[in-house]
């Protein structure tokens, strides 16, 4: 009696122990699928995101008429100002474009104000520095460039004209440790100018263009507190290079949350700051 009633709680026991581990088993299971639904779902965002960026990418090299660099510590910016560009229509017509592509599920979105602002002066900002590299007027106004404080160590700018000569007028230009080096390429050649100022005081830097004609052309070269860097080209067209020297690395970024993806059925979403180098 004492045996069967023994066998009977062992199989009892048995049989509790299969049905706990089938239970584990099954929420396990759903678990791990969960899981990979999610892992999928991310992965799907992931390849989106990553799709856009290069298609912001190639739209700014394409059509900006900006060449941008970063290499190791420095940072390089070129253009020909003022000019044309179709950029702005370009990214106006990809926003557009995906916008309608993907209207739900995923739904691509993107904020009118932000865009707003990039179509006035296209703002690119050098991060973690906090450096606004952008113009007055997008394409045609004057480059300006604007740390958030003063943590850049030099600047170099040149400059390249067709007119005949030129010279510098250094007279509004204050003393300091903060190295300033302007070029200017005419068709007499190349001239230099360099000087160590205080960067946290206005300097202001004349240069005269002549041709031998009764009339010149005088443009200005700014920097203001903190290393405010403003080429005030007047009805001018020049040729740009400015190299700022950074402490450290850095990257460059759009404004941010220009566009977002998002999921809607399964709550996940994405801002994102267009990465251009």
């Amino acid at each position: 009696m004492k045996k069967g009633a023994f066998i009977s709680l062992g199989m009892f026991m048995l049989a509790g122990l299969v049905f706990s581990a089938a239970v584990l088993l099954f929420h396990n299971t759903q678990s791990a699928d969960a899981r990979f639904a999610e892992m999928a779902l991310y992965d799907r965002l992931y390849d989106m995101d990553s799709s856009m960026q290069l298609g912001f990418q190639k739209l700014f090299n394409s059509y900006s008429g900006i060449s941008l660099s970063i290499t190791g510590d420095k940072v390089v910016i070129e253009e020909t100002l003022p000019r044309s560009s179709s950029f702005i229509l370009e990214l106006e017509g990809f926003l557009d474009y995906s916008s309608s592509a993907y209207s739900a599920d995923p739904m691509v979105s993107y904020d009118e104000a932000v865009l707003a602002s990039i179509t006035d002066t296209l703002p690119i900002h050098i991060m973690p520095q906090g450096i606004t590299i952008r113009h007055a007027s997008f394409p045609s106004g004057n480059l300006e460039i604007e740390p958030s404080s003063l943590n850049i160590y030099n600047y170099s700018l040149y400059l390249g004209s067709d007119r005949m000569t030129s010279a510098f007028n250094d007279a509004a230009t204050t003393s300091g440790s903060f190295p300033w080096m302007v070029s200017v390429a005419t068709a007499s050649g190349t001239s230099t100018w360099s000087k160590n100022v205080d960067a946290s005081a206005l300097n202001t830097l004349s240069i005269i263009f002549d041709d031998g004609l009764p009339t010149e052309n005088t443009i200005t070269v700014s920097l203001d507190n903190p290393a405010k860097l403003v080429v005030n080209k007047g009805s001018m067209q020049l040729a740009h290079r400015v190299s700022i020297g950074l402490g450290d690395r850095a990257e460059a970024y759009l404004d941010s949350g220009l566009y977002s993806i998002s999921f809607e059925k399964d709550k996940l979403s994405s801002e994102k700051a267009v990465k251009l180098a």
